[in-house]
């Protein structure tokens, strides 16, 4: 008990750094959910939709279809660049964005191959409805062209006959899913609150607890080396526990009893998954002895790192490949891919089997890490 009592004496001189990362955290989270969550996917009406349209075509059919599609919705003027686009589309200034490649009408008049584009949000009722109302549009056009007339009159009179309302209803069947949901951004952002608080917290906890003055004066006493490192261990896992259990108060302030649904749960465990890779990360890196600003400057490292590359703060689905790709061998990879699968975004389909495997691989990450840590631990007692 001595040890236990010595491991969270040191914690409690921990605590304001701790505090600052649960602060960060809840920001964070409220910030982005009231932000982005407000004008997240809304269910489907008859509103307008904010698209853009870049035409390097300016033939007839092209300027039938720019005027079409800007009759009931809001056309945003955008620069023809790839990062503007999805700027664009990540701060949801717009909902849509088609391309006109140059020479599409005389293609499409000729039966060439020439087709349009477009950069919409994955899986979204905004883009499979404009992209309905695109192609309506060119079906509408080719079958007056097929009935003989000419592209002038097939373009405007495809355009009188999609501007007939058509009364729509959405169901979706899919509702327990959806990521405009609070409780998908306190899981969607909490690898960042673990990452930091049980780096800078829990590492210079262990770290003061291996020092030659504590463990030397413990193990004077009748506590062996095995029963020093195993309270260690325990009171680890604890702090760690204590820590996710935080997050997961603010996550009943914010959302009450969503957090208990099925869906709850498996946001739960997901977290826990990537608790015991995170813990296990911590006393790996505190296996090394390193001073505390270093741990402090490896947090900020590895943290930030992590929620940049694996999709955390910056959505998988805008990384490029390779950096999704080099993403995988991270556990935050995993964490994110299956929150994803569970809120419906980035395009991302909920299985059984594919949650399970990213529990899995976190798992293994942990254990790995756990491993080396012992092994270093090992290496250290030899020399």
């Amino acid at each position: 008990m001595q040890v236990f009592k010595t491991f969270w004496k040191i914690s409690l001189k921990r605590f304001p750094s701790i505090l600052m990362y649960v602060v960060i955290y809840v920001f964070v989270t409220v910030l982005i959910s009231s932000i982005i969550g407000a004008n997240d996917e809304k269910s489907f009406s008859g509103s307008s939709i904010d698209i853009s349209i870049m035409d390097s075509d300016n033939s007839v059919l092209s300027k039938g279809l720019t005027e079409y599609m800007s009759k009931g919705n809001n056309v945003v003027e955008l620069e023809n660049d790839k990062e503007v686009m999805q700027d664009a589309l990540f701060f949801r200034n717009v909902d849509y964005i088609l391309q006109i490649p140059e020479g599409f009408g005389e293609s499409f008049v000729n039966g060439g191959d020439k087709e349009l584009t477009n950069i919409k949000i994955p899986s979204s009722r905004t883009g499979t409805f404009t992209d309905n109302l695109v192609y309506e549009y060119l079906n509408t056009v080719r079958l007056y062209l097929a009935g003989g007339d000419s592209i002038e009159e097939a373009a405007a009179l495809a355009a009188e006959a999609c501007s007939n309302d058509t009364e729509v209803t959405v169901v979706d069947f899919n509702e327990s899913l959806a990521s405009d949901s609070s409780i998908y951004y306190i899981y969607a952002y909490m690898p960042y609150g673990l990452l930091m608080i049980l780096i800078c917290g829990l590492c210079p906890i262990i770290i003061t607890m291996n020092s030659d003055e504590i463990s030397k004066r413990t193990l004077c006493s009748a506590i062996t080396k095995r029963n020093f490192s195993m309270q260690i261990i325990l009171a680890g896992l604890l702090y760690g526990l204590a820590v996710w259990l935080v997050f997961i108060v603010i996550g009943l302030v914010m959302n009450g009893s969503e957090m208990f649904t099925l869906l709850g749960f498996k946001y739960m465990l997901n977290s826990i998954a990537f608790l015991a890779a995170t813990a296990g990360i911590a006393v790996f890196l505190s296996g090394f002895e390193l001073k505390v600003p270093v741990v402090t400057m490896l947090a900020n490292v590895i943290g930030l790192g992590m929620c940049f590359i694996c999709g955390i703060f910056v959505p998988q689905w805008l990384l490029g490949e390779k950096i999704v790709n080099m993403s995988k061998i991270l556990p935050a990879y995993w964490y994110v891919k299956a929150v994803n699968m569970l809120s419906g975004s980035g395009g991302e389909v909920y299985t059984a089997y594919d949650y399970n495997i990213c529990i899995l691989i976190q798992v293994l990450f942990a254990i790995l890490l756990f491993a080396c840590s012992f092994a270093v631990s090992k290496r250290k007692q030899r020399a």
